[in-house]
C-alpha cells in the first residue's frame, strides 16, 4: 500500500532458532527446538490527513492505520520424539508459543476528510470523522499450544502413508478486557462474556504412490484440518476499545483543511466500542489435494487439484444501527441513517438514527466469515543443464467468501432485495485464470552464460459497481460499501452497458458483488547471467534483470457507477420516507483511476557461491 503524503513508515524483524537432535538408541531419536522472533512496524502522523474527493475518485494522504505501532515478540518451544518400528516411523510431541503483542493506533484515528468535488474542497464543505482523544493502545498475550502424533507408514516400496493427529489449544486474553458498564446497561451486552480459549482436534492424512515399471508415474494427495489463532488486530480492538473512544464528526462547512475541525464544528457524537461476538474463535481450514505426475527423461508433466474451505473468519457488524430502516432511496435501498448532501457528497447525519444513545458504533467482531477455494493446475517442465529449460503452467480456480467490505461492513442489502445475503459471492482475491511460461537457455553445462525469461498472465481484478470514495449511499456511516442499482434509463448509461457485460446482466437490479472485472494483467521479466570468474569457494556471476518489461497500467479501478449531482438537491418524501438522490452516470467507470505500476526496473548484481 502507498504511504500517505509526508508519512514515514519503519519496519524491523528478526528470528533466531536452535535445535538439538539426540539419538537415544538405534530406533529412538529426540528433538528439541527453541526459537524466537520479533517484528516491529510503525508510522508517524502524515503531513496530510486522509482525504477523498469523490468526483475525481481521488484518495490522498493518510493511511490505513496512521499513526500506528504494531510490535510482536514470540518465543516458541517444541519437544518431539521419533521412534522407528519396522515399516512405521512414529513421531509424538508438543509445541508451545506465547505471542506478546503491543499495539497503538486506530483506523481513522487521525481523522478523515471527504469532499464531493473541487468546489467542495475549495470551500472546505464536506464530511469529517475522527477521535476526540488520543489513539488506542495496549499490550496482551496470545497463548498457543499443541499436542501431536504422527505415523509415517511405508506399506510397500511404492506406497507410503502419513497419518497424524494434532490437538490445538489457544488462550485469549479474556481477563484483560474491562467490563463496559454503560454498554451493559444500555444494551444488555456483556463485553467480558468471552471464552478463555478452545481446544480443537485436527486430523491429517497424506499418501504417495509410485506407479509403473520404473515408477515414472506418481500419485499423491492429502486431506487435513488446520487451526489458526485469531487475527491479532481483532483481539486488539476488543481489548483496547472495551471502554470506547469518543468520536467527533461533522457534515457541512468544516472550517478548513487539512487541520481537523474543532469541537464546536465537529462535536462528540458518541463512543466507538468493540467487543467479541458469541463463540468467537480463530479460523479453521479444511483442505484436500491430489496430484498426478509423469516423468520421462528431462520432461515432467503434472496435474493438481485443491479444495480449501475456511470458516470462523472474523467479520465486523455495527450493532448500533437501527433495528429497521429509516427509509429507502428511489431504488428501494434500505437507509439505516439520515442522509445529508454536501455538494457532490452524500454522508450520514452525525449522531442521528443510532440505536443506543451515547454510542456512535458498537462493533461486534464475530466468527461468521468463510472462504472457499477450489483450483486445478496443469503443467509441463523440461529441466536440462545445457540447452533450453522451459516450463508452462496453467491454473483455473474460483474463490468465494462472505467478506465483502473487509472490516468496513457486512451485508449492506437485505436478503429480501437480493434473494440471498449480498455479501456472499465472488471474493475480492478471486483470479480464475493464471498462466506462467518460464524458460532459460544455456549453451554449456557449466552455466557460464544463461538467458532467461518469465511471462505471466492473469485475470483482471474483480470489482463491484458502486459509488465514489467518501460517498455513503445508505447512511450507515461507512463509505465504500454500497453497491449501485443499475438503472438503464439514466442518461449516459447506454455506452457503459454496451462496454460492460456485468452491467447488462445486473440491469434493473442491484449490482452483484464483484460482478465486474478489470483488464487482463500480463508481465514479462528477463535475466542474463554471465560467469566472471571461478574461485575456490564457488563461481562469481554478473546478473542483469529487466523486470516488468511489458508496461501495463495497474492501480485502483474506478468502480463508481454514479456520481452525486451537485446541481440538484436531495429530496425526502415525509409520507413514504423515500429519499431521491440526484445521480449522474460516471463516464470513467471501469477505468484505472491512477496508474501505480512501477514501470520497468533494471537491476544489476553480483552472485557469489555455489
Amino acid at each position: 500500500a502507498a504511504a500517505g503524503i509526508g508519512s514515514r513508515r519503519e519496519t524491523a524483524a528478526g528470528q533466531a532458532a536452535i535445535a538439538l537432535i539426540s539419538r537415544l538408541s538405534e530406533r529412538v531419536t529426540s528433538e528439541l527446538r527453541l526459537s524466537a522472533d520479533f517484528a516491529d512496524a510503525s508510522a508517524e502522523l502524515p503531513l496530510v490527513a486522509g482525504t477523498s474527493i469523490a468526483a475525481r475518485g481521488l484518495v490522498i494522504g493518510g493511511g490505513v492505520d496512521e499513526p500506528f505501532r504494531d510490535a510482536r515478540t514470540t518465543p516458541r518451544f517444541a519437544a518431539l520424539l521419533h521412534w522407528g518400528v519396522g515399516a512405521h516411523q512414529l513421531k509424538a510431541g508438543a509445541t508451545f508459543a506465547s505471542h506478546r503483542i503491543e499495539t497503538q493506533g486506530t483506523p481513522g484515528g487521525a481523522g478523515r476528510f471527504a469532499f464531493g468535488d473541487e468546489e467542495g474542497f475549495a470551500a472546505a464543505t464536506g464530511a469529517w470523522r475522527g477521535f476526540d482523544v488520543g489513539v488506542r493502545s495496549g499490550s496482551f498475550r496470545l497463548g498457543e499450544r499443541a499436542l501431536l502424533v504422527q505415523d509415517a507408514w511405508r506399506a510397500t516400496e511404492r506406497l507410503e502413508f502419513k497419518l497424524g493427529l494434532r490437538v490445538d489449544g489457544d488462550v485469549l486474553p479474556r481477563g484483560e478486557i474491562d467490563r463496559n458498564e454503560a454498554l451493559l446497561a444500555a444494551t444488555g451486552l456483556d463485553n467480558t462474556a468471552v471464552s478463555d480459549g478452545r481446544t480443537r482436534v485436527a486430523p491429517r492424512l497424506s499418501f504417495r504412490w509410485a506407479l509403473g515399471a520404473e515408477r515414472a508415474w506418481t500419485l499423491e494427495g492429502g486431506a487435513g484440518v488446520y487451526h489458526d489463532l485469531p487475527d491479532r488486530d481483532d483481539v486488539a480492538s476488543a481489548l483496547t476499545l472495551d471502554a470506547g473512544i469518543p468520536v467527533r464528526a461533522a457534515v457541512g462547512t468544516l472550517g478548513g483543511w487539512p487541520l481537523a475541525p474543532d469541537s464546536t464544528v465537529a462535536p462528540v457524537v458518541g463512543r466507538a466500542v468493540s467487543l467479541f461476538g458469541p463463540d468467537f474463535e480463530g479460523p479453521r481450514t479444511r483442505r484436500v489435494s491430489v496430484a498426478l505426475q509423469r516423468a520421462a527423461g528431462a520432461w515432467i508433466a503434472y496435474a493438481r487439484a485443491t479444495y480449501r474451505q475456511t470458516d470462523f473468519l472474523a467479520r465486523r457488524r455495527d450493532l448500533n444501527l437501527p433495528a429497521t430502516a429509516v427509509g429507502t432511496d428511489q431504488y428501494g435501498r434500505p437507509l439505516v441513517g439520515t442522509l445529508r448532501q454536501a455538494g457532490a457528497l452524500l454522508a450520514a447525519v452525525p449522531g442521528a438514527d443510532r440505536r443506543f444513545t451515547g454510542f456512535e458504533t458498537i462493533e461486534a467482531i464475530e466468527a461468521t466469515g468463510f472462504s472457499e477455494y477450489w483450483g486445478a493446475t496443469v503443467g509441463v517442465e523440461r529441466v536440462v543443464d545445457r540447452g533450453l529449460t522451459t516450463g508452462v503452467h496453467y491454473t483455473f480456480s474460483r474463490t468465494t467468501d462472505n467478506l465483502a467490505g473487509g472490516r468496513l461492513a457486512l451485508a449492506p442489502l437485505t436478503t429480501a432485495l437480493t434473494g440471498a445475503e449480498w455479501a456472499e459471492g465472488t471474493s475480492d482475491v478471486d483470479v480464475p485464470h493464471r498462466v506462467i511460461v518460464a524458460t532459460e537457455w544455456s549453451p554449456s553445462a557449466t552455466g557460464a552464460v544463461r538467458v532467461g525469461a518469465v511471462y505471466r498472465l492473469r485475470s483482471g481484478t474483480p470489482f463491484t459497481p458502486g459509488f465514489a470514495p467518501g460517498v455513503d449511499a445508505n447512511g450507515d456511516g461507512v463509505a465504500g460499501n454500497d453497491p449501485a442499482f443499475v438503472d438503464a434509463g439514466l442518461t449516459g448509461m447506454a455506452p457503459l452497458l454496451e462496454a460492460h457485460e456485468c452491467l447488462r446482466i445486473s440491469a434493473g437490479a442491484f449490482a452483484e458483488r464483484n460482478g465486474c472485472r478489470g483488464e487482463w494483467v500480463q508481465r514479462l521479466d528477463l535475466r542474463v547471467t554471465l560467469r566472471l570468474s571461478t574461485l575456490a569457494a564457488g563461481p562469481l556471476d554478473l546478473v542483469v534483470d529487466a523486470i516488468d518489461v511489458i508496461p501495463a497500467m495497474e492501480g485502483r479501478i474506478d468502480d463508481a457507477l454514479y456520481l452525486v449531482d451537485r446541481t440538484a438537491a436531495l429530496v425526502t418524501n415525509p409520507g413514504t420516507r423515500v429519499t431521491t438522490v440526484p445521480l449522474v452516470v460516471n463516464p470513467r467507470f471501469g477505468t484505472v483511476r491512477n496508474d501505480r505500476s512501477a514501470g520497468t526496473l533494471l537491476r544489476v548484481g553480483l552472485r557469489f557461491g555455489r
